[in-house]
Parts: C-alpha cells; sequence; structure tokens
C-alpha cells in the first residue's frame, strides 16, 4: 500500500546486550607465570646447591682421609726427634692436594693450611680415642712431636665470606644470586690392629713368613733387638749410627739405595737380617745373631703354586676359608698356624723359585706385612709344626739370596716401614702397648672417618 511505513526491528544476539571486556584475565596470568619461574629458579638453584654440598662433602673426605693416612710415615720409626713436625706439613699439604683434586661447583677446593692451628681452621690436626668418648681433640702446635697424634679434621668452605661461594642461576631477580656450602670431615689412623680379612677383591699384603720375636728386646736374632733396640737412643745426638743402617728407601724411584754407594748415610732405619734354614742345615753352633729367626707359615696352601702366588700377592680370602674368613689374634693376643721350620732344600728348582718371588716382591719395593712370633711347636712324626704368632709389624724386603755360611739358609733383609690397608680388623678395647711403644701397633693402621 502506498504511503505504507515499515519498521524494521533487529534484536542483538544473546550474550550481546553489554560491552565486551577485554584482558580481565592477563594480570592473574602473569601472576602465575611469575610464580612458577621463581619456583623453578628455586628448584634449579636449590638442586645446584645440594649438588655443591654433596661434592663438598665427598672433596672432604677424601682430603682428611689422605691426610689421615700420610700420618703413616717410615721415619718416625727412627724415634728421632721433630720428625711429628715434618709428617704434620707432609699430611697438610696432602689434604690440599686432594681437595684441590675433588672440585666442588666445577672449582678446585682451595683449603688454607692453617699452620698457626686455629681450632676453626680448614685444616686441623689432633687426637683420637674412640674409647674416651670425648671426640676429636684439636692439638696444640707444640702437640706435633707426640707420636700419638693420629686424627685431622678437614672443613671445605665456598662462601660469599671466602670470595668463592656457589653461583645461582636463577635467582639473581631475587636478589640472591649467591649461595654459601660448608662441609667437614674428620678422619684417625687406627692403629688398634688385632688382625686382618681379605675385602672383596683386596687380599691380605701378608707375607707367608713368620719372624721371630722378643719383646724385651734381648734376643739377638729378634726382630726388636735388631731394629727396634737401636733407636732407643736416637734422640741423644752422640748416639752411634746404628750398623744395619746400610739402606735406604727412595719413595719416588720406589727402590732401595745402598749407603755408601748411592747415599752417603743411612736413614736410621736399622734393618733386620732373617735366616729360613735349608732342610738338613745344621745350626746348633752358631752366634746367637745368626740363628734362624723365620719360618714358612703354611696357611691353607698344600701346593708350591698356592705359596708363591701369596709370596706375590698376599692372602685371599681362599686361603682362609679354614680359619674363618679371618687371621684374628686370639685369646692372649696368640694365633696358632702351621709352620714349616725350614726351606725344602729338595729339588733346587723349588728354592730357586720361592728365592725368585721373593724378589719380585723386592723389586716392587711394596710395604708388606709380616706375622711375628715367639716359639713354635715342632713337627712331629706326622704331625705339622705350629707357629705360636703374636702379633704383626710392617717392613719392605729389600732383597732375598741363598746363603751357606754360617749354615745353609735362606737369607732375607728387611726394613721397617709403616703402613695402612683397609684389610685391617681392629679393637680398642683390647689394646696393648706392644715393643714398648706408645702407640698399639707402630707399623700398620686403617684409616676410618669417625662418625
Amino acid at each position: 500500500m502506498l504511503g505504507s511505513t515499515i519498521q524494521v526491528v533487529v534484536q542483538a544476539p544473546s550474550g550481546r546486550l553489554h560491552p565486551r571486556r577485554r584482558g580481565g584475565l592477563m594480570p592473574l596470568f602473569l601472576v602465575m607465570i611469575g610464580l612458577l619461574m621463581a619456583l623453578i629458579a628455586l628448584a634449579v638453584d636449590g638442586a645446584n646447591l645440594w649438588s655443591a654440598r654433596l661434592e663438598m662433602q665427598s672433596s672432604v673426605d677424601a682430603a682428611s682421609l689422605a691426610a689421615a693416612a700420610r700420618l703413616a710415615d717410615d721415619r718416625l720409626l727412627a724415634n728421632l726427634p721433630e720428625t711429628m713436625n715434618r709428617v704434620v706439613e707432609y699430611a697438610r699439604a696432602e689434604a690440599q692436594t686432594f681437595a684441590a683434586q675433588n672440585p666442588v661447583g666445577a672449582q678446585p677446593l682451595l683449603l688454607d693450611p692453617n699452620p698457626e692451628q686455629h681450632p676453626e681452621g680448614d685444616i686441623v690436626f689432633g687426637f683420637y680415642d674412640p674409647l674416651d668418648g670425648v671426640g676429636f681433640q684439636p692439638a696444640q702446635p707444640q702437640d706435633w712431636v707426640e707420636p700419638t697424634l693420629n686424627a685431622v679434621r678437614v672443613v671445605g668452605r665456598r662462601t660469599r665470606e671466602r670470595g668463592n661461594p656457589i653461583p645461582l642461576w636463577f635467582s639473581g631477580f631475587q636478589g640472591r644470586s649467591q649461595g654459601d656450602v660448608a662441609a667437614g670431615a674428620t678422619a684417625y689412623l687406627d692403629r688398634d690392629v688385632v688382625g686382618f680379612k681379605p675385602l672383596a677383591e683386596q687380599t691380605i699384603p701378608l707375607m707367608p713368613i713368620a719372624l721371630l720375636s722378643d719383646p724385651a728386646a734381648e734376643h739377638k736374632a729378634s726382630w726388636e733387638f735388631q731394629t727396634v733396640r737401636p733407636t732407643w737412643t736416637a734422640g741423644d745426638p752422640s748416639s752411634p749410627w746404628p750398623i744395619n743402617d746400610q739402606f735406604v728407601f727412595d719413595h719416588l724411584a720406589r727402590r732401595f739405595l745402598r749407603v755408601g754407594v748411592d747415599v752417603d748415610r743411612g736413614n736410621r732405619l736399622p734393618e733386620m737380617e732373617a735366616r729360613i734354614p735349608l732342610m738338613g742345615a745344621a745350626y746348633d753352633d752358631v752366634e746367637p745373631r745368626d740363628e734362624p729367626n723365620g719360618c714358612w707359615l703354611i696357611i691353607s696352601v698344600v701346593e708350591e703354586n698356592g705359596l708363591l702366588r701369596q709370596i706375590s700377592l698376599g692372602i685371599g680370602a681362599e686361603d682362609l676359608a679354614d680359619l674363618g674368613g679371618e687371621l684374628i689374634l686370639g685369646e692372649g693376643d696368640w694365633l696358632p698356624l702351621q709352620g714349616q721350620e725350614e726351606t725344602p732344600a729338595s729339588p733346587a728348582a723349588l728354592v730357586r723359585r720361592r728365592w725368585a718371588m721373593l724378589n719380585e716382591v723386592a723389586a716392587r719395593g711394596e710395604p708388606r706385612i709380616w706375622p711375628i712370633y715367639r716359639s713354635w711347636q715342632p713337627a712331629e712324626e706326622d704331625q705339622p709344626a705350629i707357629v705360636g704368632v703374636t702379633g704383626f709389624v710392617a717392613a719392605r724386603l729389600i732383597g732375598a739370596e741363598v746363603r751357606t755360611s754360617p749354615y745353609p739358609h735362606l737369607y732375607l733383609r728387611l726394613e721397617p716401614c709403616q703402613m695402612t690397608t683397609a684389610t685391617a680388623v681392629t679393637d680398642p678395647s683390647r689394646r696393648g702397648a706392644a715393643f714398648g711403644a706408645a702407640l698399639p701397633n707402630p707399623y700398620i693402621g686403617k684409616v676410618r672417618l669417625i662418625p
């Protein structure tokens, strides 16, 4: 119809009655992202610090154990004054070396040497006795002359105060770009040795040869008379040089130097001459110093190859199956073992093989454990000889040879030494001063961390 008016009404879609809101959730999203990043930063840097703490503990453990092991030093056996002072300095350097070789946070751990022996220093030497319940006791510098000094505490620090903190990767925006890490460990040289036990693949570095012992140091053929007694007057400058000090062990070259040929004088470590007679030898009319003073130990071996293996490598678990898997001194510090008083003289090849194997050990310059005995029960008919082992010493074999004077015998020359071995079994409750020394065993020890 002409003139009609048409009205068009357009209705807005549902939900569009109000203006659209833009960016309402953006601030919350940004806050959540910030919190998440902060948590990630804390987790990463926390893991970094935790890793650094583990590395620090491992480093100070290694440093303290190495320093404690260094306290076993051959020179202490010479009984000369001021020797412990020098040993402490070597042990201090050993701690620094091992700490640097075990980095923390990809950097070598540097220890302050602390020569003033400040109780809170990085390296502190002292005393530890598991029986007194006192714990580690720092030593004063004047105490370094004491042969009983046996422990070292190492504290590693990477802190802002030291100027060597651990860098933090993601926490800088929180104003914390560096973290502090510190750890400590104390190790000691346990000399309360009562025996030995093989560990997994590690054999006992023990020689199947026992040496004559006389704690009173009166028998001229004994270990004590030849190696300990000459050191009793070593502190006196006027005391004569031991006549049986003819060799000096070179630790770097790992070989012996002859006095008068390679070096001008000895090291005041008197040597022992050990003699094991050949079978059938007559030795009734000889000087006391030349008497037989060594015998073979037959430790669960029947064949000759087994004995040669023990000479070369030591005593393994298979050798101790009949002895409960260990060599432990029993009641009264006495351990009966089967022995052989003489070296079989026939066939001659047997003597040569033992002789050659002993000289191979001597050429390696390695310290070995030697059982000592006071008496034996001779063999009777079909019963073997029984050797009463009463203790253990340590020595390096200088050499072996067969001699005919004053009677046919296998001759060994030994220089006392100090050594540590993880195969040692210790028991402080059985402690006793041996050989007149202040230490339970002045030759052998086991390095332990103090809990």
